[in-house]
């Protein structure tokens, strides 16, 4: 018979009823489902806590502990009988293929490189089966995800070049995965949305290289210089997962490695006055957004001001477009395929969308905008995974399928 301490319970379920009210950010009543996304979003912050703690006490690193935890979600899903699912190397990298069983094997098909979200430092293309096995269906067409090595073990550039290896290969290749090569889009989630855009650019600009057809932004990371926008105003401390210290931390994971800087970037000293006067800052300007989301402002920010120490250890980084596709040119944004472009309102990543949407318009590119404000970050991998509704993922497969069709 085992026995229970009385009172190693009391404090266990103490310890756990503490951490759950440290973390409980309920969202607002005009959230789309407020109490699950209270609840997804909670669980994700326990995590994050529950992380902290482990590498305090010496159990391992943070973003290891975080890395197991995480995990768990890809033993959800068992896979679906009516989509093959094998794994291969394209050009030394792994990747993930989805296929749908009732696709006509005697016709080319068109297909989509998938990239996953998770801050460049965590979750993996099983993490995300669910997902792009369900695209795969709703799409009707095959879906490549690549597993890119991730941060801080491998720094910026090495997540975006496997991601470039993998995307050129699969182009130069299609026919031989029954797929029409003119016909071949990219997307990806977060993190992935940044690397999807990167990956891109480059195609865009390298002369010889395949182009793609279409891309699909959900929720994308895609400027680190303004952490000032109202969105990131609005949300940094939720109630959504990811808040400003989240995306300081992913930055600077995905940059060098180190943390030290993450106070900075949250008031915007992590630029120099000289950055906050340039054309960069002009991309990612306010002044882009809809109205609706400058009336959250309420003190004028000045330029003024900024590290120039921390400035001159990371501008490198920050003013790269292919770290951060927003600080592309005109030019460059004027060469990319046509835009499918998801965002949601509890995000601190929301104006990220708004400025490209804006920026896109301006210089006459496609662009289609599908924006959720009673959605926050992550949410179409949650509604796929917790849910089962489909609605936001196949009017996002619709966007991408009709771009790849013309």
């Amino acid at each position: 018979m085992i026995c229970f301490n009385p009172n190693f319970l009391f404090f266990g379920v103490l310890l756990v009823a503490g951490i759950g009210y440290i973390v409980y950010k309920p969202f607002p009543n005009d959230a789309a489902e407020p109490w699950k996304q209270t609840f997804v979003s909670s669980l994700v912050r326990m995590i994050t806590l529950m992380s902290k703690i482990g590498a305090t006490v010496g159990v391992s690193s943070k973003i290891n502990i975080t890395r197991f935890m995480v995990s768990a979600q890809k033993y959800l899903y068992q896979g679906n009988p009516n989509v093959k699912v094998w794994r291969e190397e394209f050009d030394g990298v792994t990747v993930r293929i989805s296929k749908p069983v009732t696709l006509d094997q005697s016709k080319l098909t068109p297909a989509i490189i998938y990239i996953h979200g998770g801050g460049w430092v965590v979750l993996d293309t099983d993490s995300y089966a669910h997902l792009t096995d369900t695209i795969s269906l709703e799409s009707e067409v095959v879906v490549v995800s690549i597993e890119y090595r991730l941060a801080p073990e491998h720094l910026y550039p090495v997540p975006l070049d496997d991601c470039v290896k993998a995307s050129k290969f699969f182009l130069k290749n299609a026919r031989q995965y029954g797929v029409d090569g003119n016909r071949i889009g990219i997307a990806g989630d977060s993190a992935g949305g940044n690397l999807a855009m990167s990956v891109a650019l480059k195609l865009s600009e390298e002369a010889g290289s395949p182009k793609l057809a279409a891309q699909g932004l959900i929720y994308p990371v895609l400027q680190g210089i303004n952490f000032l926008l109202p969105s990131y105003i609005q949300h940094s401390n939720g109630p959504a997962f990811i808040t400003g210290d989240t995306m300081a931390e992913y930055f600077l994971s995905y940059m060098i490695g180190d943390w030290k800087y993450q106070s900075h970037f949250l008031t915007n000293n992590h630029t120099s006055p000289a950055v906050k006067q340039s054309e960069y800052a002009r991309y990612v300007s306010h002044e882009l957004l809809p109205d609706q989301f400058q009336a959250i402002l309420e003190d004028d920010y000045g330029d003024n001001y900024g590290d120039e120490d921390v400035s001159k250890k990371l501008e490198r980084y920050l003013l790269d477009s292919n770290f951060a596709p927003l600080m592309a040119t005109d030019i460059a944004l004027g060469k990319l395929p046509p835009t499918c472009l998801v965002t949601a309102n509890f995000d601190v990543l929301r104006d990220d969308g708004f400025l490209l949407e804006t920026r896109l318009k301006r210089i006459g590119r496609e662009v289609t905008h599908q924006y959720y404000p009673g959605y926050e970050h992550g949410f179409l991998m949650h509604l796929v995974m917790y849910d089962g509704s489909l609605p936001a993922v196949q009017k996002f497969c619709k966007c991408m399928v009709n771009y790849m069709q013309s």
